[in-house]
This record gives C-alpha cells, structure tokens and sequence, in this order.
C-alpha cells in the first residue's frame, strides 16, 4: 500500500480545543474531536504528534485543516497546534451575548495557542470577522477579545462592507 494510500483516523471524546464558548472556561464540555491525516506519528518526547498530508481537526463548532500539522500536548486539550498548508485554514464558531459568530482564517502558516486563545498568521494571511475582511502577510488574532493586529512588508488591506 503507497504511502499516500495510508488512512490515519482518530476519534477522541475530548474536551473542547478553544476556549470561551457559550459556559465559562472553567466549565467542561464534552464532544468528540476527529483527527485525520494520512500519516501520523509520535516524538520520541511524549506530547507531540505529528500529522502529514489532508490534516483536518475538527469538532461541530470549529474545523482545522492544513497539508501538515504539529499537535502539542494531548490531542483532546493541546497546548498549541501548528498549521502548514496552501494554505492552512483555521474556522471556528462562537457564541458571544445571544450572538453566533464564525471567525475564519487562512496563511501559509497557522499557530494556534489555547491557553491564551491566540491565532499568528504567517504568509499571505487572510482573517474574516463576520463581513470583515483583513489581508496582511502577518496577523496576530486575540479570540478571546476579538482584537487582532496586521502588517508585514505589502501592509494591511481591510475590506468592510457598507453599512445599512
């Protein structure tokens, strides 16, 4: 069997990955969490998983895929997850004061930090907050706060629809 041919497919009943949903972080909920790659394989150091080709994560309320990813720390809960693609895609929705939002983005590179619930984007990035749209080389995005930061050696473009 090729190599590509190989199928690798976890299903965990997990905790969720990012923090600040509808309870409080705090509060546990339990879901299941699918991992598949077609190629997986531990460090030698526990806590490390690497993934290769077809990367996608997901949970029902957020979805990550990429061509390579490093998952650190459990796969349930990990401390960060880095994203290598063309691009990688990051998307999750969330909760926020009797409000649905969804919070997309794609680079070149993702890393995904949860204990502080960051987003770095590297290469040809492309964040999108609910109709608005921020394309930098690198963005640096707080999901907890919704804040974000952009630049990079072509500057910052920023897309927001008009108003009704």
């Amino acid at each position: 069997m090729s190599k590509n041919a190989i199928s690798f497919q976890i299903i965990l009943l997990a905790v969720m990955i990012s923090p600040g949903h509808a309870q409080s972080p705090d509060e546990t909920r339990l879901e299941t969490i699918r991992i598949s790659a077609d190629e997986a394989f531990e460090d030698i150091q526990p806590g490390t998983l690497y993934l290769e080709g077809n990367f996608l994560m997901q949970s029902h309320e957020w979805k990550l895929e990429s061509r390579r990813a490093t998952v650190y720390g459990q796969p349930d809960r990990p401390d960060e997850v880095y994203l290598e693609g063309s691009p990688a895609r990051f998307l999750i929705t969330r909760t926020d004061a009797d409000r649905q939002y969804t919070v997309e983005a794609e680079a070149m590179e993702i890393k995904y930090l949860r204990s502080p619930g960051t987003l770095e984007l590297t290469g040809n990035a492309l964040l999108k907050l609910d109709n608005e749209v921020i394309n930098s080389n690198v963005i640096k995005y707080d999901i907890n706060s919704k804040h974000y930061w952009a630049g990079g050696t072509d500057g910052v473009m920023i897309e927001v629809p008009p108003v009704d």
